[in-house]
């Protein structure tokens, strides 16, 4: 059964982040942007390590991915 202890505790990560997202004030509309670009950092290290990250690092993550969409915005708009 463990791999369905990691699918819950990847269910469990993805569900915290999603409410630490709104904590934070995310608008519900880029909650789905701020996931996918957590996840493509997640698979990005993951491969390096082989290692999930914790649920304790959900705000570090979406700190993260706050900070590369805010940066995408600035590339593509012109604006800082």
């Amino acid at each position: 059964m463990p791999g369905r202890d990691l699918e819950a505790a990847r269910r469990r990560f993805w569900d915290r982040y999603v409410q630490e997202a709104h904590r934070q004030g995310v608008p519900q509309r880029q909650v789905k942007c701020y996931v996918l670009h957590a996840q493509r950092y997640i698979d990005t290290h993951s491969s390096k390590t082989g290692f999930y990250p914790a649920t304790a690092d959900t705000s570090e993550k979406l700190h993260h991915a706050k900070q590369e969409v805010s940066d995408g915005i600035e590339e593509t708009t012109g604006q800082s």
